[in-house]
């Protein structure tokens, strides 16, 4: 179970829900104790487990990691789905979370972004304190269950404004809707960017009969919104070429792109980086990452149309205050927007958006989940050597909401390979340990 949850945070990023993690963690965690229990129990374990780990991670959007803060997520969510494993009752399931929680904490970025063994340790960690608080609970000890209520609880240490509405509407919002599926192992705010480029190499083959060299690119211009800018600006200051580089910097992700066509998992290990280095550098030092004001404000109101519920009753000085939070601690800030930039703003009438927010009901089920989709909207010119221009302009991630099923589908059973069919045959009642060996052959 230790190298599962590991391998699941640490290489890279899997199955997200609602920009955070805790997808991976609590499907691990119910494939790994299959033994003993039905295709419907892993099924209503991992559903549970999204809902109640998704809504801490919810609750910490506006936090540190922007919204990717896994610890608590993950351990919110493995506690949920071992404990209904085991069949704790309602009281002993809260206790078990409470004390997950407690053992938990968001890992410091230079851990997340750091790389090597530090992160997989760091994703696992949650999970097994989870692990270990579930035995406790079953075996009588007790934690505070005002945990996410309390002002000085955690949420307040975690977040630069907890957003305590996640935790209403159970039962009848769904966060598993917003379910992700990470189709390449990049970043969440780098898959757009880097899928668009990836686009743009299969036409150049098409068109040219040939692919892109490292050394044929002049120039490549990257226009995107805050989270992809943000986390650019982040890995500026992590250099090197490891794992967690390759896949969550933009200008590296692309330049690992352009030096192998490939983004399967295996790009990623350290033998093929060393190989393959100082291409992705050639390639990296000629990526351009630019912020686009009016991308963040159409990402802003899409997440206030569908996600208001969760906003409400925040007001302009709370949301100007964990703003500046944020850049002080992040050490960023947006870039000052020009007399363009600022009529896009005024197009999207920050005032009357307070006012939505102001009014938007406190319960989650008034949420329009079914609609959420991860608009990081962005447009790539690669342009060569040879004075071709070769843009590619993407809004979703592919695998995410709002992307043609059928392909995010077919892309997903053939991780599976052979035991794609099992996937698709599995019944409700049929026994776990068979179906998850199927899977993993």
């Amino acid at each position: 179970m230790r190298l599962h949850l590991g391998l699941a945070g640490g290489m890279g990023w899997t199955d997200s829900l609602l920009f955070g993690q805790p997808a991976s963690a609590g499907a691990m965690a119910t494939w790994g104790s299959a033994k003993g229990h039905s295709v419907g129990d892993l099924l209503r374990a991992t559903v549970a487990a999204n809902e109640v780990g998704g809504r801490v991670g919810a609750s910490l959007l506006l936090g540190p990691g922007l919204g990717l803060d896994g610890a608590p997520a993950v351990a919110a969510s493995v506690a949920t789905a071992l404990g209904l494993l085991e069949g704790l009752d309602a009281d002993t399931l809260a206790h078990a979370i409470g004390l997950a929680l407690c053992a938990s904490t968001p890992s410091p970025r230079g851990v997340v972004l750091g790389g090597a063994g530090g992160r997989a340790l760091a994703a696992a960690a949650p999970g097994l304190a989870a692990m270990d608080a579930v035995d406790l609970a079953r075996a009588g000890m007790t934690a505070p269950l005002n945990l996410l209520d309390d002002p000085t609880g955690p949420l307040s240490a975690w977040s630069y404004l907890p957003l305590r509405h996640a935790f209403t509407g159970l039962g009848s919002a769904w966060l598993t809707d917003t379910l992700a599926f990470r189709l390449d192992p990049l970043h969440p705010y780098a898959q757009v960017p880097v899928q668009a480029t990836m686009e743009v190499l299969r036409r150049h083959v098409r068109a040219a009969d040939k692919r892109l060299r490292a050394d044929q690119v002049d120039c490549i211009v990257v226009t995107t919104g805050a989270p992809g800018w943000m986390l650019e600006q982040q890995m500026e200051a992590r250099p090197g070429l490891g794992t967690t580089q390759a896949n969550s910097s933009i200008r590296r992700a692309i330049g690992l792109a352009v030096a192998t066509h490939d983004l399967g998992p295996a790009s990623f290990f350290p033998a093929c980086l060393d190989a393959v280095s100082d291409r992705v550098a050639h390639v990296a030092h000629r990526v351009e990452v630019q912020h686009d004001w009016s991308r963040s404000a159409a990402l802003l109101e899409h997440a206030v149309d569908v996600w208001g519920p969760l906003l409400s009753g925040l007001s302009a000085s709370e949301l100007r205050r964990a703003a500046q939070a944020a850049a002080q601690d992040l050490g960023h800030r947006l870039p000052t927007p020009g007399a363009a930039d600022l009529v896009a703003l005024l197009k999207l009438r920050p005032a009357h958006l307070l006012e939505r927010l102001r009014y938007a009901p406190h319960d989650l089920g008034a949420a329009r989940l079914d609609q959420w989709q991860e608009r990081l909207d962005t447009e790539v010119v690669v342009m060569t050597t040879r004075g071709g221009s070769w843009p590619e302009r993407r809004a979703l991630p592919e695998g995410s909401p709002g992307w043609p099923w059928a392909d995010t589908q077919r892309r997903v059973l053939e991780r599976f390979g052979d035991g794609a069919e099992a996937v698709k045959q599995a019944a409700i009642g049929e026994g776990a340990e068979g179906w998850v060996e199927a899977l993993l052959r």
